[in-house]
C-alpha cells in the first residue's frame, strides 16, 4: 500500500463515524475469529487460510493503515 492510500484510510476512518464502527467491528471480529483458530489442534493450517483469505488481507490493510500492526 502506498503512503496515500494509508493515509487515506486513516483520515476517513478519522471523520466518518459509520466507516469508524464499521472498522472496529471487523477488526475486533477478525482477531476474535484468530483466537479461536489457535485454540484449534489444526491452529497452523486455520491460521494460514485465514491470513491469506481475502478477509485477512483486509483485516492487514485497515489495522496496518490504524497502526494497530507495524
Amino acid at each position: 500500500m502506498s503512503k496515500q492510500q494509508i493515509t487515506a484510510i486513516r483520515s476517513e476512518y478519522e471523520s466518518d463515524g459509520d466507516f469508524r464502527i464499521l472498522v472496529t467491528r471487523y477488526l475486533s471480529d477478525f482477531e476474535g475469529l484468530i483466537a479461536q483458530a489457535k485454540n484449534n489442534e489444526r491452529s497452523g493450517l486455520l491460521l494460514s487460510i485465514i491470513s491469506g483469505s481475502d478477509v485477512g488481507k483486509l483485516y492487514f490493510i485497515l489495522a496496518k493503515a490504524l497502526d494497530r500492526i507495524n
